[in-house]
């Protein structure tokens, strides 16, 4: 069998094939949106991936869990609450003390001062403070460097 061309065969199908491609034309570059679901249900994800999501935080968490405090820190009695809020008012005015010392109105220009193992001991040059913090108990040392006002 032999297919002869004709001119007339081809000319015919072009009307139908340019209208074909003007009505399929806005489907082929249709698109839509990007939409963005989240997973977290904390999100707005659904609720129904919590507990995979537990799942898989807990099998990857590679800490454990902090140890329980004893019965005696957990309720400290009368005297020992007491106690401890003394001590602390007590740190709270030597440290407001010392800061005074330090860069009060009338700041001196170096000291030292030791508490309990801890040094801590200041130098002023040109208005910058240097304030050194020496642990007794690690021998850690702290610098801090105050710059002139």
């Amino acid at each position: 069998m032999k297919f002869v061309r004709s001119a007339a065969v081809a000319t015919a199908f072009v009307p139908i094939l340019t209208a074909a491609a003007i009505l399929l034309s806005p489907y082929a570059a249709s698109a839509s949106q990007l939409i963005y679901t989240p997973i977290n249900p904390n999100f707005g994800g659904s609720p129904f991936n919590g507990p995979f999501l537990i799942f898989q935080a807990t099998s990857q968490d590679q800490y454990s869990a902090l140890p329980k405090p004893s019965s005696q820190q957990k309720n400290p009695s009368a005297a020992q609450s007491f106690a401890q809020r003394i001590e602390n008012a007590l740190v709270t005015q030597a440290a407001n003390q010392l800061a005074g010392q330090i860069l009060g109105p009338n700041a001196l220009p170096s000291g030292t001062f030791s508490t309990n193992g801890t040094t801590i001991s200041w130098q002023t040059v040109g208005g910058e403070t240097t304030v050194t913090i020496v642990d007794g108990s690690t021998g850690a040392t702290t610098t801090i460097t105050i710059p002139a006002q």
